[in-house]
């Protein structure tokens, strides 16, 4: 009875945190994407000089580029809302993944790190909220990203196991990692492990959005020697469509 209580007590506080991230969610949305409006107004007001340089144009075109691809991930964050719906839509993961590696190019190519990526060309097409799924991967590859800081490589897999109806993407890298505690929290609400940075949103806010798709993501670390997160993913009626080789 005292095991039932605990598992009901921590349901409960599951749900509280929810709720709070959802909150907190939509009131951050709010107020960034103000601040981000006044941006790109002003971006666009400047990409209208015709006496600007290229360099200057090329610079200004990356920053409204991420600055809506910003706007974008702050309206999948207020998805974390229970009983919110996600909008879904036929998706190939090769092409959201490439969509989110091709942002995150400049920096890792500042850093010295290499994407090596080995995809499955079994992995079919899936019904998927793609701003959701693209923040959660978004979210694992800069993690990569800054427990490297510098030289190294990122490893994105994808594999389709026909026998479970589900497709897994893991995503590996050569950073600090994480000791047994860290890992045991690292979905928690609010934990993060970057003394100083991060708000420890992202890993909570992205197991809730791959739980929404029926999956799983789980996580196998070692200190010193890096980390790799695995996306479990069930596939679903975009199967039916044949998906690119």
């Amino acid at each position: 009875m005292d095991a039932d209580k605990t598992l009901m007590m921590e349901r409960l506080v599951r749900i509280d945190r929810q709720v709070l991230a959802g909150q907190l969610a939509r009131d951050t949305a709010h107020e960034v994407n103000n601040a981000l409006g006044l941006i790109l107004g002003y971006v666009q007001l400047l990409l209208r000089d015709k006496n600007e340089g290229a360099q200057l144009r090329q610079d200004l075109g990356i920053i409204e580029k991420h600055a809506r691809l910003c706007k974008s991930l702050l309206s999948a964050s207020a998805r974390f809302s229970p009983g919110v719906p996600a909008e879904r839509n036929a998706w190939h993961l090769h092409e959201l993944l490439e969509k989110i590696l091709a942002l995150l190019e400049h920096s890792m190519e500042r850093s010295a790190i290499v994407a090596e990526k080995d995809w499955d060309p079994r992995v079919p097409f899936m019904d998927l909220d793609g701003e959701g799924m693209g923040q959660v991967f978004l979210n694992l590859l800069m993690n990569a990203v800054q427990a490297m800081g510098s030289h190294g490589s990122v490893r994105i897999t994808t594999e389709y196991d026909r026998g479970e109806h589900k497709v897994l993407v893991r995503i590996g890298d050569d950073g600090c990692g994480m000791n047994p505690e860290e890992q045991s929290r690292i979905f928690d609400l609010f934990f993060t492990s970057k003394e100083g940075e991060g708000t420890g949103l992202g890993l909570s806010v992205s197991r809730h959005i791959v739980e929404k798709h029926g999956g799983r993501i789980l996580v196998d670390s070692l200190p010193g020697r890096g980390s790799t997160f695995t996306v479990l993913l069930p596939v679903n009626s975009g199967e039916k469509q044949k998906g690119p080789s």
